[in-house]
């Protein structure tokens, strides 16, 4: 009797153990990268937020979906997976900023801003690179005309103390 509990017991646990190792519901199939650098000025202060717009940047949306074989009529879906902002020349200690935003838009609706990416309360032990976090959200009516905007917002911690020059990356992935 005793046998007969336990190896029910061990049966419910395998069971109860393979629910939760399911994978992700959303599987990457493709992805788009943006790209594109843009200098910071020297002596930024820190009462103010400051915006750098990247204009008109290209997703090559059409082109990804027709080399990926999409079927007509698939529900495709982008959401923001990653993004990096490093220096082009050299390393830069990034602990002098307090906060990043990425908000990203298009020529059509240029009030309709989504945030992609952030992030908050930057370690002093970032050297090179600085990571955002990616939000959850449905990028595939920003990306889909194959020109998006993006909208950078940099709170600072000190004054900026020398010219920056950056490069950022930002990776969507796709599934349909």
């Amino acid at each position: 009797m005793k046998a007969n509990l336990c190896l029910l017991l061990f049966c419910g646990f395998c069971v109860v153990s393979s629910l939760g190792c399911r994978k992700d519901s959303f599987v990457k199939k493709f992805g788009i990268r943006l790209e594109r650098d843009f200098s910071v000025p020297a002596g930024l202060d820190i009462l103010d937020a400051h915006y750098f717009v990247l204009s008109e940047m290209p997703t090559f949306y059409a082109n990804l979906i027709a080399q990926e074989d999409v079927p007509d009529g698939a529900k495709v879906s982008l959401v923001p997976e990653k993004a990096l902002i490093t220096s082009r020349f050299g390393n830069i200690d990034f602990d002098f900023i307090e906060k990043v935003s990425v908000k990203i838009y298009t020529n059509a609706n240029i009030d309709d801003k989504a945030e992609a990416f952030y992030i908050e309360f930057i370690p002093k032990s970032v050297d090179g690179e600085l990571a955002l976090i990616p939000t959850s959200f449905e990028a595939l009516p920003f990306l889909k005309d194959g020109l998006v905007n993006a909208e950078v917002k940099f709170l600072f911690k000190i004054t900026t103390p020398q010219q920056l020059d950056l490069h950022i990356q930002m990776d969507f992935r796709g599934n349909y």
